[in-house]
Protein backbone atom coordinates (compact mmCIF):
# COMPACT_ATOMS: atom_id res chain seq x y z
CA UNK A 1 0.00 0.00 0.00
CA UNK A 2 2.75 2.67 0.78
CA UNK A 3 3.74 2.43 -2.83
CA UNK A 4 0.01 3.84 -3.56
CA UNK A 5 0.80 6.88 -1.79
CA UNK A 6 1.95 9.96 -3.63
CA UNK A 7 5.46 10.52 -3.77
CA UNK A 8 4.64 14.43 -2.67
CA UNK A 9 3.13 12.81 0.80
CA UNK A 10 5.77 10.24 1.47
CA UNK A 11 8.73 12.70 1.07
CA UNK A 12 6.09 14.91 3.34
CA UNK A 13 5.97 12.62 5.78
CA UNK A 14 10.00 12.22 6.01
CA UNK A 15 10.88 15.97 6.11
CA UNK A 16 8.63 16.08 8.93
CA UNK A 17 10.07 12.81 10.73
CA UNK A 18 13.43 14.97 10.52
CA UNK A 19 11.94 16.71 13.60
CA UNK A 20 9.82 13.89 15.40
CA UNK A 21 7.84 10.46 15.65
CA UNK A 22 4.88 12.04 12.94
CA UNK A 23 2.41 8.78 12.05
CA UNK A 24 0.99 8.52 9.08
CA UNK A 25 -2.94 7.00 8.67
CA UNK A 26 -4.24 6.28 5.07
CA UNK A 27 -7.81 5.11 5.12
CA UNK A 28 -9.70 4.11 1.55
CA UNK A 29 -12.94 5.29 0.61
CA UNK A 30 -15.00 3.50 2.84
CA UNK A 31 -12.58 4.75 5.70
CA UNK A 32 -11.02 1.74 6.59
CA UNK A 33 -7.40 1.71 7.43
CA UNK A 34 -4.99 0.59 4.84
CA UNK A 35 -1.76 2.13 6.10
CA UNK A 36 0.12 3.32 9.04
CA UNK A 37 3.65 3.30 10.03
CA UNK A 38 3.05 3.56 13.49
CA UNK A 39 5.13 1.59 15.57
CA UNK A 40 1.96 0.56 17.99
CA UNK A 41 -0.85 0.89 15.80
CA UNK A 42 -3.15 -0.22 17.59
CA UNK A 43 -2.89 1.15 20.65
CA UNK A 44 -2.81 4.60 19.25
CA UNK A 45 -6.14 3.77 16.97
CA UNK A 46 -7.76 3.02 20.37
CA UNK A 47 -6.97 6.43 21.38
CA UNK A 48 -8.06 8.23 18.36
CA UNK A 49 -11.36 6.22 18.52
CA UNK A 50 -11.72 6.82 22.07
CA UNK A 51 -10.77 10.57 22.19
CA UNK A 52 -13.96 11.28 19.70
CA UNK A 53 -11.62 12.44 16.88
CA UNK A 54 -12.05 8.93 14.49
CA UNK A 55 -15.98 9.27 14.43
CA UNK A 56 -15.57 13.15 13.87
CA UNK A 57 -13.68 12.22 10.99
CA UNK A 58 -15.31 9.70 9.09
CA UNK A 59 -18.34 11.46 9.38
CA UNK A 60 -16.52 14.58 8.17
CA UNK A 61 -14.61 13.06 5.07
CA UNK A 62 -18.09 11.91 3.44
CA UNK A 63 -18.88 15.44 2.28
CA UNK A 64 -16.37 17.43 3.12
CA UNK A 65 -13.00 18.65 0.66
CA UNK A 66 -11.29 21.37 3.36
CA UNK A 67 -8.44 19.67 5.02
CA UNK A 68 -9.39 19.12 8.57
CA UNK A 69 -7.52 19.68 12.15
CA UNK A 70 -8.76 17.44 14.97
CA UNK A 71 -8.87 18.65 18.21
CA UNK A 72 -8.65 15.75 21.58
CA UNK A 73 -9.43 17.20 25.01
CA UNK A 74 -6.94 15.03 26.42
CA UNK A 75 -4.22 17.33 24.50
CA UNK A 76 -4.15 15.42 20.93
CA UNK A 77 -4.03 16.97 17.79
CA UNK A 78 -4.29 14.85 13.88
CA UNK A 79 -4.61 16.91 10.90
CA UNK A 80 -6.02 15.39 7.43
CA UNK A 81 -6.22 15.78 4.02
CA UNK A 82 -8.87 14.55 1.46
CA UNK A 83 -8.19 12.91 -1.99
CA UNK A 84 -11.83 13.18 -4.20
CA UNK A 85 -12.89 11.75 -7.07
CA UNK A 86 -13.97 13.76 -10.63
CA UNK A 87 -17.64 12.99 -8.79
CA UNK A 88 -16.25 14.41 -5.22
CA UNK A 89 -16.41 11.17 -3.80
CA UNK A 90 -13.90 10.41 -0.81
CA UNK A 91 -11.10 8.48 -2.67
CA UNK A 92 -8.37 8.56 -0.15
CA UNK A 93 -8.08 10.27 3.53
CA UNK A 94 -4.12 11.35 5.14
CA UNK A 95 -4.13 11.71 8.15
CA UNK A 96 -1.08 12.51 10.52
CA UNK A 97 -0.87 11.88 14.46
CA UNK A 98 -1.26 12.23 16.95
CA UNK A 99 0.20 15.44 17.95
CA UNK A 100 0.84 16.56 21.73
CA UNK A 101 -1.27 19.73 22.16
CA UNK A 102 1.28 22.65 23.35
CA UNK A 103 -1.97 24.01 24.59
CA UNK A 104 -3.40 21.42 26.91
CA UNK A 105 -3.94 22.07 30.62
CA UNK A 106 -3.01 19.17 33.05
CA UNK A 107 -7.01 19.97 34.60
CA UNK A 108 -8.31 19.42 31.12
CA UNK A 109 -6.73 15.71 30.46
CA UNK A 110 -8.07 15.12 34.12
CA UNK A 111 -11.20 16.38 33.38
CA UNK A 112 -11.25 14.04 30.04
CA UNK A 113 -10.36 10.93 31.66
CA UNK A 114 -13.16 11.25 34.35
CA UNK A 115 -15.33 11.28 31.45
CA UNK A 116 -14.11 8.06 29.80
CA UNK A 117 -14.24 6.78 32.79
CA UNK A 118 -10.72 4.57 32.39
CA UNK A 119 -8.89 2.72 34.69
CA UNK A 120 -5.63 3.53 36.30
CA UNK A 121 -4.01 0.99 34.73
CA UNK A 122 -5.40 2.25 31.21
CA UNK A 123 -4.66 6.29 32.24
CA UNK A 124 -0.47 5.26 33.23
CA UNK A 125 -0.62 3.03 29.33
CA UNK A 126 -2.36 6.55 27.84
CA UNK A 127 0.31 8.63 29.19
CA UNK A 128 3.11 6.48 28.44
CA UNK A 129 1.76 6.39 24.71
CA UNK A 130 1.06 10.42 24.63
CA UNK A 131 4.44 11.64 26.40
CA UNK A 132 7.06 10.61 23.78
CA UNK A 133 4.92 12.19 21.08
CA UNK A 134 5.87 15.35 19.15
CA UNK A 135 4.68 18.71 20.75
CA UNK A 136 3.57 21.47 18.67
CA UNK A 137 0.96 24.32 19.03
CA UNK A 138 -2.57 24.32 17.18
CA UNK A 139 -1.78 27.77 15.07
CA UNK A 140 1.71 25.65 14.17
CA UNK A 141 0.03 22.54 12.80
CA UNK A 142 -2.09 25.47 10.30
CA UNK A 143 0.49 25.61 8.33
CA UNK A 144 1.63 21.52 8.13
CA UNK A 145 -2.30 21.24 7.08
CA UNK A 146 -2.05 23.69 4.06
CA UNK A 147 1.27 21.40 3.49
CA UNK A 148 -0.26 17.71 3.74
CA UNK A 149 -3.63 19.53 1.66
CA UNK A 150 -1.57 20.62 -0.93
CA UNK A 151 0.65 17.34 -1.38
CA UNK A 152 -2.90 15.33 -1.65
CA UNK A 153 -4.61 17.66 -4.49
CA UNK A 154 -2.08 20.02 -5.55
CA UNK A 155 -4.34 22.81 -4.32
CA UNK A 156 -3.14 26.03 -2.31
CA UNK A 157 -5.84 27.23 0.27
CA UNK A 158 -5.90 29.82 2.48
CA UNK A 159 -5.79 28.71 6.02
CA UNK A 160 -9.37 30.31 7.02
CA UNK A 161 -10.19 27.25 4.89
CA UNK A 162 -9.09 24.90 7.28
CA UNK A 163 -12.18 23.60 9.44
CA UNK A 164 -11.18 22.51 12.96
CA UNK A 165 -13.17 20.01 14.91
CA UNK A 166 -12.91 19.01 18.49
CA UNK A 167 -13.93 15.60 20.04
CA UNK A 168 -16.57 17.32 22.06
CA UNK A 169 -17.00 20.84 21.37
CA UNK A 170 -18.50 20.87 17.62
CA UNK A 171 -16.64 22.62 14.70
CA UNK A 172 -15.21 25.77 14.42
CA UNK A 173 -12.68 27.68 12.06
CA UNK A 174 -9.14 28.76 12.56
CA UNK A 175 -8.13 32.31 13.06
CA UNK A 176 -5.77 33.86 13.96
CA UNK A 177 -5.80 33.91 17.68
CA UNK A 178 -7.13 31.17 20.26
CA UNK A 179 -9.91 32.63 22.00
CA UNK A 180 -8.72 33.44 25.84
CA UNK A 181 -10.14 31.05 28.20
CA UNK A 182 -9.22 29.32 31.70
CA UNK A 183 -7.49 26.45 30.08
CA UNK A 184 -4.84 29.01 28.83
CA UNK A 185 -4.69 30.78 32.20
CA UNK A 186 -4.17 27.13 33.17
CA UNK A 187 -1.41 25.96 30.44
CA UNK A 188 0.52 29.29 31.45
CA UNK A 189 0.69 28.29 35.57
CA UNK A 190 1.46 24.72 34.24
CA UNK A 191 4.53 26.17 32.48
CA UNK A 192 5.85 28.48 35.07
CA UNK A 193 5.73 25.02 37.81
CA UNK A 194 7.12 23.08 35.27
CA UNK A 195 10.48 25.52 34.41
CA UNK A 196 11.38 24.59 38.11
CA UNK A 197 12.39 20.86 36.14
CA UNK A 198 13.21 22.25 32.97
CA UNK A 199 16.26 24.39 34.51
CA UNK A 200 16.73 22.00 37.58
CA UNK A 201 16.28 25.04 39.52
CA UNK A 202 16.33 24.09 43.41
CA UNK A 203 14.40 27.06 44.18
CA UNK A 204 11.31 26.16 43.92
CA UNK A 205 9.58 25.98 47.05
CA UNK A 206 7.63 29.31 46.98
CA UNK A 207 5.62 27.57 43.65
CA UNK A 208 5.29 23.97 45.51
CA UNK A 209 1.55 25.06 46.57
CA UNK A 210 0.48 25.85 43.12
CA UNK A 211 2.49 23.01 41.74
CA UNK A 212 0.60 20.56 44.34
CA UNK A 213 -2.91 22.32 43.77
CA UNK A 214 -2.50 21.24 40.00
CA UNK A 215 -0.96 17.53 39.99
CA UNK A 216 -3.00 15.85 43.30
CA UNK A 217 -6.40 16.66 41.90
CA UNK A 218 -7.58 19.56 44.17
CA UNK A 219 -11.12 19.73 41.81
CA UNK A 220 -11.40 15.68 43.08
CA UNK A 221 -15.29 15.53 43.73
CA UNK A 222 -16.18 12.37 42.79
CA UNK A 223 -16.62 9.04 45.62
CA UNK A 224 -13.42 7.29 44.68
CA UNK A 225 -10.89 10.67 45.60
CA UNK A 226 -7.86 8.58 45.92
CA UNK A 227 -8.27 7.09 41.47
CA UNK A 228 -8.51 10.48 40.76
CA UNK A 229 -5.19 11.88 43.03
CA UNK A 230 -4.03 9.24 40.97
CA UNK A 231 -4.95 10.25 37.40
CA UNK A 232 -3.81 13.73 38.32
CA UNK A 233 -0.36 13.00 39.38
CA UNK A 234 0.27 10.40 36.54
CA UNK A 235 -0.56 12.88 34.19
CA UNK A 236 1.80 15.52 36.09
CA UNK A 237 4.91 13.01 35.74
CA UNK A 238 4.43 12.95 32.12
CA UNK A 239 5.10 16.78 32.29
CA UNK A 240 7.89 16.22 34.38
CA UNK A 241 9.59 13.76 32.03
CA UNK A 242 9.13 15.98 28.82
CA UNK A 243 10.17 18.54 30.88
CA UNK A 244 13.34 16.71 32.22
CA UNK A 245 14.55 16.01 28.87
CA UNK A 246 13.96 19.38 27.46
CA UNK A 247 16.67 20.54 30.35
CA UNK A 248 18.75 18.36 29.64
CA UNK A 249 18.18 14.83 31.00
CA UNK A 250 18.27 11.75 28.83
CA UNK A 251 15.45 10.17 27.65
CA UNK A 252 16.43 7.27 28.93
CA UNK A 253 16.90 8.41 32.21
CA UNK A 254 13.37 10.15 32.60
CA UNK A 255 11.36 7.96 30.89
CA UNK A 256 13.29 5.27 33.48
CA UNK A 257 12.43 7.02 36.29
CA UNK A 258 8.79 8.08 35.16
CA UNK A 259 7.42 4.61 35.09
CA UNK A 260 9.42 3.35 38.46
CA UNK A 261 7.09 6.33 40.08
CA UNK A 262 4.21 4.96 38.11
CA UNK A 263 4.38 1.57 39.21
CA UNK A 264 5.01 3.24 42.80
CA UNK A 265 1.97 5.58 42.58
CA UNK A 266 -0.14 2.21 41.92
CA UNK A 267 0.84 0.93 45.71
CA UNK A 268 -0.44 3.92 46.98
CA UNK A 269 -3.10 3.21 49.41
CA UNK A 270 -4.52 6.53 50.59
CA UNK A 271 -4.40 10.46 49.64
CA UNK A 272 -1.54 11.45 51.88
CA UNK A 273 0.69 8.33 50.10
CA UNK A 274 -0.15 9.72 46.68
CA UNK A 275 0.75 13.22 47.24
CA UNK A 276 3.87 12.53 49.10
CA UNK A 277 4.90 10.10 45.89
CA UNK A 278 4.21 13.38 43.95
CA UNK A 279 6.18 15.84 46.16
CA UNK A 280 8.98 13.34 46.00
CA UNK A 281 9.01 12.85 42.36
CA UNK A 282 9.01 16.16 41.36
CA UNK A 283 11.95 17.13 43.46
CA UNK A 284 13.86 14.28 42.24
CA UNK A 285 13.33 15.19 38.46
CA UNK A 286 14.73 18.74 39.07
CA UNK A 287 17.44 17.43 41.24
CA UNK A 288 18.44 15.12 38.68
CA UNK A 289 18.21 18.17 35.74
CA UNK A 290 20.33 20.24 38.13
CA UNK A 291 22.90 17.27 38.77
CA UNK A 292 23.34 16.76 34.70
CA UNK A 293 23.61 20.15 34.33
CA UNK A 294 26.20 20.72 37.16
CA UNK A 295 30.30 20.20 35.72
CA UNK A 296 31.98 17.67 37.97
CA UNK A 297 35.29 19.42 37.37
CA UNK A 298 34.05 22.76 39.10
CA UNK A 299 35.51 23.63 42.34
CA UNK A 300 32.29 24.36 44.93
CA UNK A 301 33.08 27.89 44.69
CA UNK A 302 32.94 28.22 41.16
CA UNK A 303 29.79 25.92 40.85
CA UNK A 304 28.06 28.15 43.44
CA UNK A 305 28.26 30.70 41.55
CA UNK A 306 26.94 29.25 38.12
CA UNK A 307 24.02 27.80 40.70
CA UNK A 308 23.68 31.47 41.53
CA UNK A 309 23.37 33.44 37.97
CA UNK A 310 21.24 30.72 37.03
CA UNK A 311 18.93 30.76 39.74
CA UNK A 312 18.74 34.79 39.26
CA UNK A 313 19.05 35.32 35.45
CA UNK A 314 16.49 37.85 35.77
CA UNK A 315 18.84 39.90 38.12
CA UNK A 316 22.10 42.08 37.66
CA UNK A 317 24.31 39.15 39.62
CA UNK A 318 27.87 41.65 40.21
CA UNK A 319 31.32 40.21 40.64
CA UNK A 320 31.91 41.55 43.28
CA UNK A 321 28.77 40.27 45.22
CA UNK A 322 29.59 36.95 43.48
CA UNK A 323 33.31 36.95 45.12
CA UNK A 324 32.07 38.35 48.75
CA UNK A 325 29.68 35.36 48.36
CA UNK A 326 31.97 32.56 47.92
CA UNK A 327 34.60 34.52 49.96
CA UNK A 328 37.17 35.28 47.03
CA UNK A 329 38.68 38.42 45.93
CA UNK A 330 37.29 39.96 42.87
CA UNK A 331 40.51 39.06 41.14
CA UNK A 332 40.85 36.16 41.85
CA UNK A 333 36.90 34.93 41.80
CA UNK A 334 37.67 36.64 37.65
CA UNK A 335 40.85 34.23 37.17
CA UNK A 336 39.34 31.22 38.64
CA UNK A 337 36.06 31.35 37.11
CA UNK A 338 37.63 31.57 33.60
CA UNK A 339 39.80 29.01 34.61
CA UNK A 340 37.40 26.66 35.11
CA UNK A 341 34.56 27.91 32.54
CA UNK A 342 36.53 28.55 29.57
CA UNK A 343 34.77 31.96 29.61
CA UNK A 344 33.98 35.01 31.42
CA UNK A 345 31.48 35.81 34.41
CA UNK A 346 29.88 38.24 32.00
CA UNK A 347 30.16 35.98 28.98
CA UNK A 348 28.46 33.29 31.39
CA UNK A 349 25.77 35.88 32.37
CA UNK A 350 24.99 36.31 28.88
CA UNK A 351 24.59 32.84 28.11
CA UNK A 352 22.51 31.88 30.72
CA UNK A 353 20.16 34.99 30.10
CA UNK A 354 20.18 33.98 26.12
CA UNK A 355 18.92 30.31 27.54
CA UNK A 356 16.12 31.92 29.87
CA UNK A 357 15.67 34.47 27.12
CA UNK A 358 14.92 30.59 24.52
CA UNK A 359 12.12 29.31 27.12
CA UNK A 360 10.22 32.35 27.45
CA UNK A 361 10.57 33.07 23.40
CA UNK A 362 9.27 28.73 22.87
CA UNK A 363 6.51 29.16 25.82
CA UNK A 364 5.38 32.58 26.81
CA UNK A 365 3.74 35.60 24.73
CA UNK A 366 5.72 37.85 25.98
CA UNK A 367 6.81 40.10 23.98
CA UNK A 368 10.44 41.06 22.89
CA UNK A 369 10.26 44.15 24.89
CA UNK A 370 9.54 42.47 27.60
CA UNK A 371 11.71 39.80 27.81
CA UNK A 372 14.47 42.32 26.90
CA UNK A 373 13.82 44.44 30.05
CA UNK A 374 12.98 40.76 32.49
CA UNK A 375 15.69 39.82 31.72
CA UNK A 376 17.85 43.01 32.89
CA UNK A 377 19.35 43.87 28.95
CA UNK A 378 19.73 47.65 28.73
CA UNK A 379 17.93 47.95 25.81
CA UNK A 380 16.34 45.56 23.10
CA UNK A 381 18.46 46.27 20.92
CA UNK A 382 21.39 44.96 22.81
CA UNK A 383 19.37 42.05 23.48
CA UNK A 384 19.04 41.02 20.00
CA UNK A 385 22.41 41.43 19.63
CA UNK A 386 23.16 39.39 22.48
CA UNK A 387 21.35 36.63 21.31
CA UNK A 388 22.21 36.84 17.95
CA UNK A 389 25.76 36.12 18.76
CA UNK A 390 24.77 33.58 20.92
CA UNK A 391 22.35 31.41 18.52
CA UNK A 392 22.84 32.92 15.33
CA UNK A 393 19.44 34.21 14.89
CA UNK A 394 17.74 37.06 16.39
CA UNK A 395 15.06 36.80 18.67
CA UNK A 396 12.18 37.31 15.98
CA UNK A 397 13.62 34.16 13.89
CA UNK A 398 13.85 31.79 16.78
CA UNK A 399 10.85 32.76 18.18
CA UNK A 400 8.75 32.30 14.68
CA UNK A 401 10.80 29.04 14.22
CA UNK A 402 10.38 27.41 17.86
CA UNK A 403 7.08 28.58 19.51
CA UNK A 404 4.73 26.45 21.40
CA UNK A 405 1.70 29.05 21.63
Amino acid sequence: MRDAIPASVQQFCELLNCTGKFYLWVYDEQLSLCYSNAEQEEPLDQLFALSGCKAHLQKYARSGADPLILWSAMGLLWFAAFEKGTDSNLTSCYVIGPISSAEAALSDQEDEYKKLRISVKNVIELNQLVRVLPMMSLLSIVPYTQMLHYCVTGEHIPKHQIQFQSGRKGKTKITDELPPTDRHRHWMLEQKVLAHVRNGDLDYQEDWEQIARLATGVRVEDQDMLTRAKMSVITFIGSCVRAAIEGGLSPETAHTRGDTYMRDLMKCTTLGDARALNHAMYEDFIRCVHTCRTNPHYSRQIQSCCDYIEQHAEETVSTAFLAERVGYSEYYLTRKFKEETGMSIVNYTKFVKTEQARQMLEFTTLSIQQISEKLGFCSRSYFTKVFHTITGVTPGEYRDKHQRL
